[in-house]
């Protein structure tokens, strides 16, 4: 009897559809950067693999291009992915770090320094900053606010500013994964993911392309600035700054370009879906109302962020005190009805909010300003049973309890309990909730591995 040998082909760049979710979840808040989506692509696969080397840190990526591209934006949207906020990240400014006592903030002080802490006599509760050190044991696990992941993000900003004893310093740990501090105690960062954000080239670049700003969006004035272009620059700025030994210690250069003001625009798209969310999540079930706003609108505060600057921070900054400040003095004088219908137009130059009461149907006007209607939104909450599947009962583990974290934080919906078939294969598991129809369109558009089904004919209630 003969051997029957069997051969598969793998194909590398393939996805699987954990991550195919995963990255459609990250570019659906990261905008028009695809070194970005490389990069959380890249983390996601080292994270999930088994065989991956753990010996050093999960990954060392450096992301540069010009200012307010979002490079500092990639690592905290992968903390809100991973621990579910955007502040579960340990982030040093490297341009103060320039003599030995700046740097003892990270190793800590060693015995007979100033500043030196007994680890013995040293009490701390989960909530309290260890003074040891910046990169102690307990600050990087307070820091991920009790998320059961135990991944750490350390974002070291403006990397190149800092001095050779601090390159030096990180040089040994993106090695070995790991630093000794001063009071002798040993940091595992094996589960650390580092992202070194930096401008270095840019103002060679700057000159190179004769550009008066180079920001988050790109100019007519700007046109020369070329991917091509700022690879290049950057090539060369850090063979100068650089040994090569360090260059060889990077998993990935991650290149950021300025966005155009399409991409700008769909940046307003994805900060209106959240406040959409917010709407539908922190407002009672009666007050809760529907937001539109046209495209001239969209446009609008994209060009108010450019203003100053166009960066992420400052798109949110805009949406905060011409959006949401406005609507929440509505809210409270009253002013919006539950399920009425917010438009939000550009009148005489400025913003406007037209009010439609739940009664009166979409206005000519407010058609001709390019809103599209989304639907009356139900105030009644609907029964939906939620189904998904996985090889494993691990896998099924996990991709469960992220999304039930998911409902709970961002949603506030409680859930029945979760039903498990380990007899076929591939594994499933079922959970029932109620909730309104808006809040399960976004958990669907979030998690496309689930199958959200409503259910018209319950007995009870499931998740009360």
């Amino acid at each position: 009897m003969s051997n029957v040998t069997t051969t598969t082909q793998i194909n590398a760049d393939a996805l699987t559809d954990r991550e195919d979710a995963f990255i459609a979840k990250f570019k659906s808040r990261v905008i028009g950067q695809e070194a970005a989506c490389e990069v959380a692509l890249d983390v996601y696969r080292v994270l999930t693999n088994p065989l991956r080397d753990k010996t050093r840190p999960i990954g060392v990526y450096y992301l540069v291009g010009p200012s307010r591209t979002g490079k500092s934006y990639t690592p905290e949207t992968l903390a809100e992915i991973l621990h579910g906020s955007k502040k579960a990240v340990t982030r040093i400014q490297m341009a103060d770090y320039n003599n030995d006592a700046q740097i003892l903030d990270i190793k800590g002080a060693p015995p007979m320094y100033v500043g030196y802490q007994d680890p013995a006599k040293l009490k701390l509760n989960p909530e309290d900053v260890d003074p040891t050190s910046l990169l102690s044991s307990h600050n990087l696990k307070r820091v991920r606010l009790n998320s059961k992941l135990p991944v750490d993000i350390i974002i070291l900003e403006e990397f190149e500013k800092g001095n050779a004893d601090i390159f030096k310093l990180f040089m040994g740990i993106f090695d070995k994964g790991e630093l000794r501090l001063g009071n002798g105690q040993v940091v595992d960062l094996r589960s650390a993911v580092f992202f070194l954000t930096s401008n270095i080239g840019m103002d060679t670049l700057a000159r190179k392309a004769t550009a008066k700003k180079i920001g988050f969006i790109q100019n007519e004035a700007e046109t020369a600035i070329t991917p091509e272009l700022i690879a290049q620059t950057v090539k060369e700025a850090m063979r100068e700054q650089f040994k090569p030994e360090f260059i060889n210690r990077m998993d990935m250069v991650a290149i950021y370009k300025p966005l155009d003001h399409d991409e700008t625009v769909r940046i307003v798209d994805t900060e209106i879906e959240m406040v959409r969310e917010r709407i539908a999540a922190s407002l009672p079930a009666f007050k809760v109302f529907e937001l539109e706003v046209s495209l001239e609108a969209k446009a609008y505060l994209a060009n108010k962020a450019k203003e100053n600057g166009g960066s992420i921070a400052e798109l949110k900054r805009v949406m905060n005190r011409l959006v949401l400040n406005p609507l929440g003095r509505e809210i409270n004088q009253g002013k919006i009805a539950g399920a009425s219908v917010v438009h939000v137009v550009v009148k005489d130059g400025a913003l406007a909010f037209d009010i439609v009461d739940p009664s009166f149907e979409l206005t000519t006007k407010a058609a001709e300003t390019q809103v599209q209607p989304r639907g009356r939104l139900s105030l009644n909450k609907k029964t939906y049973k939620v189904t998904a599947t996985a090889p494993s009962f691990e896998e099924l583990s996990s991709i469960v309890g992220d999304a039930q974290h998911d409902l709970a934080e961002i949603y506030g919906i409680k859930w029945g309990v979760l039903t498990i078939n380990r007899m076929q294969s591939p594994v499933s598991g079922t959970f029932m909730l109620k909730a309104m129809p808006t809040q399960m369109k976004n958990f669907a558009n979030e998690y496309p591995e689930f199958e959200v089904v409503e259910v018209t004919d319950v007995a009870s209630n499931p998740a009360a």
